[in-house]
């Protein structure tokens, strides 16, 4: 169990655009493309993309937008709280 990382991105404006999503790997880069409609946002789920336990940073590139990483830790019992510090 590791974390499960997220990206959203964002297009602010009146058109249509597409984003170019990078992401950068201890074994090499891997593209990918998103269309994006006006005034739209799209999450990918990176788990989905790359392999498990992937090393990654990640840029997003071509137009204007607003873009984020969110990252949950992904537990084997959910629920479950530590009981010593």
């Amino acid at each position: 169990m590791g974390y499960v990382t997220y990206v959203l991105v964002q297009n602010p404006q009146d058109s249509p655009n597409n984003v170019a999503i990078t992401y950068m790997t201890p074994s090499g880069q891997v593209a990918g493309l998103l269309h994006h409609g006006s005034h739209s946002r799209k999450t990918v789920k990176v788990n989905d993309v790359l392999p498990p336990d992937t090393d990654v940073s990640t840029t997003c590139t071509l137009c204007p937008l607003i873009a984020e990483r969110s990252m949950y830790w992904e537990r084997a019992h959910p629920g479950e709280a530590a009981t010593t510090p």
